[in-house]
């Protein structure tokens, strides 16, 4: 598996991914924060995320107006709450080596959205090379997916 990590000042801890997941949770976030009309919003996506977007919010794309004003807090549902797009800190409980976890400390933590996987930020690049020696290619990121 191609693992994408990336920490951030914002949040604490470090957040792994597989490298397409990560890098469309990106492409999300950066659309939801930089478009300002539904028409910039759709050509920041791919047709996949936007399909996505368009059945989970209940919108018709033949009746939406590409060219009115996009608010994501306002427009998509589940963003301004912390539920879209996907969360990857909880998606690491489900694939993410449980004795790695356990040698680096991490912490399962219960959340107003749910249970997520707290790895510590400053311990990334060492727990990156653990996941190396078990054969996965895994890159530090700037991408903001977390």
């Amino acid at each position: 598996m191609h693992i994408l990590y990336t920490t951030s000042d914002e949040f604490e801890g470090v957040v792994f991914a597989e490298k397409a997941k990560a890098e469309s949770v990106a492409r999300i976030y950066d659309a939801c924060r930089t478009a300002t009309t539904w028409r910039e919003f759709r050509d920041l996506l791919s047709e996949d995320e936007f399909e996505e977007v368009l059945v989970n919010n209940e919108l018709d794309q033949a009746g939406l107006d590409l060219d009115a004003g996009f608010d994501a807090a306002r427009d998509i549902a589940g963003y301004a709450d912390g539920f879209y797009p996907d969360w990857l800190q909880s998606d690491m409980l489900d694939w993410f080596p449980k004795d790695i976890a356990a040698r680096y400390g991490s912490d399962q933590q219960g959340t107003l959205n749910g249970e997520i996987l707290m790895l510590p930020a400053d311990l990334a690049d060492q727990i990156a090379t653990d996941l190396a020696l078990r054969g996965h290619k895994v890159d530090r990121s700037e991408l903001f997916f977390y």
